[in-house]
């Protein structure tokens, strides 16, 4: 629908490799904020017209801000291509070459973009699989909450919970933890809830 060019503008070179894309479009200045860790960066937010995140706590004042606005549910898909293409050799200009190659690999783990056809069939399944944060207390106490409520409740069928840490050190969560693990399709299958997934 748009045709995408990137160009490099200094006052945001500290947010390089991070999960978040500033664009333009005309004079208008949007930012989408796909980072875990709760709160917005007030720099971004003076610049943007719209500062679209994904975690938008409805008790964290930050997100009370007018030009906040919450994201619709979404999953990672395999863009490489498009990220090559879009910053070509500004990628080795702007990033280590040790930071370009874990991007590129992270991307070629996930699955490609499909169009599923849609379903409004109403279900009572619900996946949701998420880190536990080690400097996001909030956050986790959150999530955790909700895992509870969806496994006490016997009308849900309920797959997911937390991603066990890679230290060991699960922060008192282990009855909310995983019980199995889930690649990246899989894991993007379960969160559009393709129903091949039981096969």
């Amino acid at each position: 629908m748009y045709n995408v060019q990137f160009k490099m503008d200094s006052r945001f070179t500290k947010f390089n490799n991070k999960p978040l894309l500033i664009f333009k479009v005309d004079d208008h200045i949007a930012v989408i904020d796909t980072d875990d860790p709760t709160g917005i960066h007030p720099e971004l937010y003076e610049l943007a017209s719209v500062y679209f995140v994904t975690n938008k706590l409805i008790d964290h004042d930050s997100y009370k801000q007018p030009k906040v606005k919450p994201l619709y549910p979404h999953y990672p898909v395999n863009i490489v291509l498009l990220y090559c293409r879009i910053f070509g050799l500004g990628l080795f200009r702007y990033l280590k070459l040790k930071e370009v190659l874990q991007q590129i690999y992270i991307l070629l783990r996930r699955p490609y973009y499909t169009t599923y056809k849609k379903s409004f069939k109403k279900d009572n399944f619900i996946f949701f699989s998420s880190n536990i944060w080690k400097k996001e207390p909030e956050t986790n106490q959150i999530r955790a909450e909700f895992i509870r409520f969806c496994k006490a409740d016997n009308r849900i069928t309920f797959k997911g919970g937390f991603v066990p840490r890679t230290d060991g050190h699960n922060y008192g969560f282990d009855n909310e933890l995983n019980d199995q693990k889930y690649s990246p399709k899989l894991f993007s299958k379960l969160s559009a809830y393709i129903k091949e997934w039981q096969a």
